[in-house]
């Protein structure tokens, strides 16, 4: 073994720290700048943290934490970019001289390394002014993406659990529990799920754990159990969203959730309030300006004008935007989408695919295209004309994400909460092909909806 490595791992805390400051200095050689000055801190903090609760037995090779691969890589966070969890874990395993990390290990560091985030008064701030242009080009579309959000909460779930002082035996059962939890998900059994989940919660109680942060991640996982089942009402989401923002406030995700359940709920001063914070906090923050937008008492498009292009520009503000604003008839045609620059640029050439992670955003965009083609040409109609629909780009990516959602759902504990888009599905099917068979197919829809929107309906025709 090289002699620097021999003296990395067998000398004093004072050795170690010194050549960790000097692999720092190579790596932002002609760069520095005071937010990554800060930001070093906050992984030498995060760094020591686990390093006293989680030590690696000394051997002939560097632990994770402490090598000049996982610092390089750390030093690349900012607000608006996730650090890659896949990547750090690559990039570590490639390099035989570091002790790979299990995937709970580096979980525990990535909470160590957002806790110190959050403890930090200055790292905000300095994001903004010296990563300014940077962050132009790399705007987060965390919520509307394709993003394994509920794979990172098991993942966090799993950690939270293994740091708890209880018996291993226990540690591998929830844990083993989560896992079927989220194949659950992943089929659309989202009361086999949630039902679970519930259960869990039991047992945690009961060994009686004391922890916001797990408890938090739980509830968001409810949560998404919640939005597959599709009833708000009976399983009160909006106060759910609420409660887990309050048990880690500093999250931003939770942040995001909460400030539209306040929206949902007409309590209009909290959901000012939480956008604000979230727009302080990453001026770029797409879900603090499409409350604000929500929001407005005086011309939306005043606001509209208010919001940076590079926000404006990203797909998921659009879709929701646009939906707020048809939906709440703020605009007297679906057409005036286009008007206002919010019409939403989709490659209709990419490949579709839907899963339990974007099933609703699509079928988000789904709605807003149907809206806006019906607006445009509202002398279509079953009986009268198809031809610009079969025709129409937007038309036929809607009928395909309608067509991708339905096969999603067949035969799953949810489907027939969905009934309203197998409606739509069937109503688009008849207007591009004529089949009657459709027709038959909407009226079993419609017949099995709890809930029937007689307007919708009709305007379909």
């Amino acid at each position: 073994m090289a002699l620097v490595e021999t003296i990395f791992y067998k000398s004093s805390e004072f050795v170690i720290d010194k050549l960790l400051g000097w692999g720092y200095n190579k790596i932002i050689e002609n760069k520095s700048d005071k937010y990554t000055q800060e930001l070093y801190e906050i992984i030498t903090k995060a760094t020591t943290k686990y390093e006293k609760q989680y030590p690696i037995q000394e051997t002939d090779r560097i632990p994770f934490y402490q090598s000049q691969t996982l610092l390089g890589i750390f030093l690349e966070f900012r607000f608006t970019k996730k650090l890659d969890f896949e990547k750090v874990k690559k990039e570590i395993e490639a390099d035989s001289r570091i002790i790979p990390p299990s995937k709970t290990e580096l979980t525990l560091f990535f909470n160590f390394f957002d806790d110190e985030v959050a403890l930090s008064s200055n790292i905000k701030a300095l994001n903004i002014s010296d990563n300014f242009k940077e962050e132009i080009f790399n705007i987060s579309e965390e919520l509307g993406s394709l993003k394994n959000l509920i794979f990172d909460k098991v993942d966090e779930l799993k950690a939270s659990i293994t740091s708890k002082n209880i018996s291993s035996e226990l540690k591998t059962e929830w844990n083993h529990q989560l896992d079927e939890i989220l194949d659950n998900l992943k089929k659309f059994k989202a009361y086999t799920a949630l039902e679970r989940l519930e259960t869990l919660e039991k047992r945690i109680n009961e060994s009686d754990i004391k922890d916001n942060k797990l408890f938090a991640r739980l509830y968001s996982l409810k949560s998404d159990c919640v939005m597959q089942i599709g009833d708000n009402t009976k399983y009160d989401l909006w106060q759910l969203l609420i409660n887990i923002y309050k048990l880690e406030p500093t999250n931003q995700h939770y942040k995001s959730n909460a400030a539209l359940a306040y929206v949902f709920l007409s309590e209009q001063d909290k959901a000012e309030k939480l956008s604000n914070e979230l727009i302080e906090t990453d001026e770029f923050s797409i879900v603090g300006w499409a409350v604000r937008c929500y929001l407005t008492k005086s011309d939306f498009r005043e606001v509209l004008g208010q919001v940076p292009v590079s926000v404006r520009t990203k797909i998921f503000f659009k879709a929701q935007v646009s939906r707020w604003l048809i939906s709440a008839h703020l605009i007297t045609n679906p057409i005036e989408i286009k008007e206002l620059g919010l019409e939403l640029n989709i490659d209709f050439n990419a490949k579709l695919e839907l899963s339990h992670q974007n099933i609703h955003f699509q079928q988000l965009i789904a709605g807003v295209l149907l809206a806006i083609f019906f607006g445009e040409y509202s002398s279509v109609s079953a009986e009268l004309d198809y031809v610009k629909a079969s025709q129409n780009k937007s038309f036929l990516h809607a009928l395909r994400i309608l067509r991708e959602s339905n096969n999603c759902l067949k035969g799953t504990e949810v489907e027939d909460n969905y009934l309203d888009y197998k409606f739509n599905l069937h109503c688009c099917e008849y207007i591009v092909s004529k089949r009657h068979s459709e027709i038959a197919e909407m009226e079993l829809a419609y017949q099995k909806m709890t809930t029937k929107d007689f307007e919708v309906v009709l305007r379909m025709f």
